[in-house]
């Protein structure tokens, strides 16, 4: 897909326009191994707290330790599914932005921009910011953001990075006029 005219004189990525690399700042997602665990992490035991999660995980922890609810994945199923996806969507010509807001693990949206999502769907002001803090270049908001602070800080966003890619839903002329009020009224 070519660049409009827009896009030339901002310097700004097209939402559809293909991006090269995983889309996501991987040295990012690879710091969470040396995150302190301590009572912010629900499901894990407390004499777990204090180790980063690479030490911890190297102790081989067994999931009749840990607290629930808790989620797990099995990763041959999940690369499967990852890979399945991937091919159809590039067989039938179709960009697909996988649900960021139903896991908000960005270790699982890089494995979803590598094995070849276009974007990351999300649902909410604190969800961005969340996805952009790990650098995920393309986001798509399923749903319609009419704070002027948060259309103030992704105007900013958009500004700092040229390689930064958004598109938003909305629902209706009206809220298209309250966004463009807001954005303007931030500079954009």
């Amino acid at each position: 897909m070519g660049t409009t005219a827009a896009q030339q004189h901002t310097g700004h990525r097209s939402f559809a326009d293909p991006a090269p690399g995983p889309g996501i700042d991987t040295a990012a997602v690879a710091a969470l191994a040396d995150e302190t665990l301590d009572w912010r992490f629900k499901a894990v035991p407390a004499d777990a707290w204090g180790s980063t999660v690479r030490d911890w995980l190297a102790t081989g922890p067994t999931l009749d330790g840990l607290g629930t609810p808790l989620l797990t994945l099995d990763a041959a199923a999940l690369d499967h599914n990852l890979h399945t996806m991937a091919a159809w969507c590039r067989e039938t010509g179709v960009l697909l932005a996988p649900h960021g807001k139903t896991t908000m693990a960005p270790a699982l949206w890089q494995a979803q921009l590598a094995a070849g999502a276009h974007a990351i769907t999300l649902a909410n002001l604190p969800q961005l910011r969340v996805a952009r803090a790990f650098g995920v270049q393309r986001l798509l908001l399923a749903n319609t953001l009419l704070d002027p602070a948060g259309l103030a800080w992704l105007a900013a966003e958009l500004d700092h990075d040229p390689e930064f890619a958004f598109t938003s839903w909305v629902d209706s002329a009206d809220s298209v006029r309250q966004m463009d009020a807001a954005l303007r009224a931030a500079g954009a």
